[in-house]
């Protein structure tokens, strides 16, 4: 849960953030940081704890246009400087696709398999990409991990590092492999270090969607069968539901 407290003192007006920030937070962080336009601006981070790849963009932009970033977590500030980098290197632009990272690894989210990158793959191969997906064992997240470096290990070459929802977590463990060029978080979770995937679902924003997850099991998460039908799990890759899901996620 985000909660925001404004102050005003002379000509600066501050904005303190609290807790964890996402990607559903920032058209409300627009209109206030809007409203407060003739001040002096300061986004006061000391006490926020998440972050999305989202959210860092927007940071990023907040500093274009002048915006005091007050005691900006390390790690926010290292996650920062690696967007700034990408966006410099234009990895997978439209201009340096003829020269530049060839080979895309997708890594799919909780609950569901690899074919529901189907759409994505086959978009990435007509643009003469060199696709693969990763089919995780969702046993344990270290299980997960390892079968994605197998996966990079393959490549002839440098790739970037595809992630949507759970995959996420996967890639951002995965990411210190030597042949990873670049990180790519589709609605994924991009967790800091020591959560898990339980600590970052259990409190929803209001009026978020829920997905059917039941409680944790001997360290998994498993999907309700009986409601899945009526709502496709918000963990799934973006592209298709499959049929019948894999019940079981790693929670830890």
């Amino acid at each position: 849960m985000l909660k925001i407290t404004r102050s005003t003192h002379s000509r600066t007006a501050t904005l303190a953030l609290s807790g964890r920030v996402g990607s559903e937070h920032l058209a409300d962080l627009r209109r206030l940081l809007e409203e407060a336009r003739g001040y002096g601006l300061v986004l006061d981070l000391r006490k926020v704890n998440l972050v999305s790849l989202g959210v860092v963009r927007f940071l990023i932009e907040c500093e274009t246009q002048g915006i005091w970033l007050a005691d900006c977590p390390a790690y926010v500030r290292e996650w920062m400087a690696r967007e700034k980098q990408n966006e410099r290197s234009g990895l997978m632009s439209e201009a340096k696709a003829g020269e530049g990272v060839r080979n895309v690894v997708l890594v799919h989210g909780g609950f569901v398999d690899g074919s529901g990158w189907q759409g994505v793959y086959n978009a990435l191969k007509n643009d003469g990409y060199n696709v693969s997906v990763v089919q995780n064992p969702t046993t344990t997240l270290a299980d997960d991990v390892a079968v994605t470096k197998r996966m990079l290990a393959a490549q002839d070459g440098p790739a970037i590092l595809v992630g949507h929802s759970y995959g996420g977590v996967v890639i951002t463990e995965a990411g210190n492999d030597r042949k990873v060029a670049g990180l790519v978080y589709i609605a994924a979770f991009a967790p800091d270090k020591g959560e898990s995937v339980s600590a970052l679902i259990k409190d929803p924003p209001p009026g978020a969607p829920v997905p059917p997850i039941l409680p944790p099991q001997d360290g998994y998460l498993f999907l309700d069968r009986t409601k899945f039908g009526r709502r496709s799990p918000p963990m799934s890759t973006p592209t298709r539901r499959p049929s019948w899901p894999a019940r079981r996620c790693p929670g830890a």
